[in-house]
Formats: C-alpha cells, structure tokens, sequence
C-alpha cells in the first residue's frame, strides 16, 4: 500500500526559504581578515559590496576595522583567496563609538574582477523604499567561533574554507528600549538574536556567536515563495547578549556617510572622522 505524500509543514518551508536566502545573500558577503606574524589569517568581520551612485563600495563596521589595524596588519577580505586591501577605508569615528558605527572604501575593479564579487545594486536597497508587508528580516555574514584557523585554514594548500551563517529573527514584535542602548530607531534597527532555542523536532538549537557578523547586512525578505525578492536595510554592527539583541545601521544613513565622505575621499578629501579611540 502506498504511503500518503508528506504534506511539507511551515518549519519545513521556513527552513527551504532561509537556505535559498542564505545562497542568495552570500552572494554579497564576504569575510575580513587580519593576518597574524605566521601569515595566517584571523577573521574579524564582515562585510558588504554595495553600489551607490553607480560605484562599487566594501562597506563593513568601523570598529572592526579599528580591531584589525591595531593588530599591525592591513585588512584582507576573503572571496576565491584573502587578498589585502591596499586603499584606506573611512570610518565614521576611529573606533566606530558613534551613531553609524560605519566604514567604507570603494572597491577596487581589479579585485571585482579576478575574484569574481558580485556587487549588490542599489535597487535591492531600502532607501527611499518603504516595505511594511515584508515576511521576515535575517542577518548574514561568518560568525568568528565558527571560522577559527584550526577549523577553516589549509595551510598546505594556504587555503581558508569559510563559514557563512544566516538567522532570521523578530523584528517587528520586538519591543525595545533603544534609548537603554544609546541607540535611535530612526538610525537603527533591532533584531532578535536568541542564543538558544527548539527546532521543530522540539531539539534544543544554539546558533553561532554573532561576533565576526558585525559588518555584514540586515536584510528584509517581503516573500517566502520568493527569495530573490529581498532588500539590504541595515549594516549589523553591535550584540547585545544580555537581552538578545543585534543592531544595524539603516541603509540610508549608511549610503549619506558614503556619499558625503567616502565619495569626496576618491576626489581629494582627507575626512577621518571625529574623537578619539
């Protein structure tokens, strides 16, 4: 006797939805690297290839940025090979302790090219786009205990196998005390981040530690049944474990910065950003 079709259940969808998410927004995220006196890569962050006004940007958090300088190495980034990344980015503030916690440099066609990096438009961006009917939000990028060298490094093949991780999370329903976390609702976004919680077998699930996602994108997905229909709203840049939080910049706060001081940089600006580490 044959059996009955398995009817898929909303577990099974959800799981079906954030893969394809997951392939989808990797597309555009890729890891930092600092590299340590043995020549051997450190991941640090995350980040985003992003255009804006028609430019290919690398766009990630600045106090990752200021982590990985005070090692004494330049910033790498990991495609089909770490290569370093010989033009200054710009940071909102030297340690990212201001509003945007933001850095940026534009991307550099040579390595678009040889490491073959797809550059998210700035049509699948939220700015000046508002989506109240979206179906669910999720960060990406590679959570740093889930990328140690022991884990991910080849060192005969001077290889590094990376790890990306995508979790979707409350947004909407969360009720959050922004002002509790120095931050505003108008330049952030919070997003769910439990540490533990029960898959649909009812098996206790803990997802990676977010650090290392700092710098990769907070995005919104307006339909499960389409998953190429989704939009960068946000660079994550700050963890709160305490209350299972996760924060990002808006995307158009993060595209101002960009405009007025990334862009002004290529043409001659020596803006460094305010205060002091």
């Amino acid at each position: 006797m044959q059996s009955e079709p398995r009817i898929p259940s909303i577990d099974d969808h959800l799981h079906l939805t954030l893969a394809m998410v997951h392939q989808e927004v990797s597309r555009f995220t890729f890891p930092l690297f600092a590299i340590d006196v043995r020549d051997r890569p450190d991941l640090y962050a995350s980040c985003v290839i992003l255009e804006c006004d028609g430019i290919a940007y690398v766009v990630t958090a600045a106090h990752a940025i200021s982590e990985i300088t005070k090692t004494g190495s330049a910033v790498h980034i990991g495609a089909r090979h770490i290569t370093p990344l010989a033009s200054e980015f710009v940071l909102s503030s030297p340690c990212g302790r201001d509003v945007l916690d933001i850095a940026a440099m534009v991307a550099p066609s040579e390595l678009l090219v040889t490491e073959e990096m797809d550059v998210l438009p700035q049509a699948r961006t939220t700015l000046n786009r508002e989506f109240d009917n979206y179906h669910f939000r999720c960060i990406h990028g590679y959570p740093c205990n889930k990328n140690k060298q022991n884990q991910r490094l080849d060192a005969v093949n001077k290889s590094f196998t990376r790890y990306g991780f995508t979790y979707a999370g409350a947004s909407r329903s969360v009720q959050v005390d922004y002002s509790k976390f120095n931050k505003d609702p108008q330049w952030h976004i919070a997003l769910e981040y439990q540490r533990k919680g029960r898959n649909e077998t009812q098996q206790i699930g803990t997802p990676p530690h977010p650090k290392g996602i700092s710098g990769g994108g907070s995005w919104l997905v307006l339909d499960s049944s389409a998953t190429t229909a989704l939009y960068l709203d946000g660079i994550a840049i700050e963890y709160h474990e305490s209350q299972s939080l996760v924060f990002a910049t808006r995307v158009e706060h993060v595209m101002t910065f960009i405009r007025q001081f990334v862009g002004s940089q290529a043409r001659g600006s020596d803006y460094r950003g305010a205060g002091d580490c």
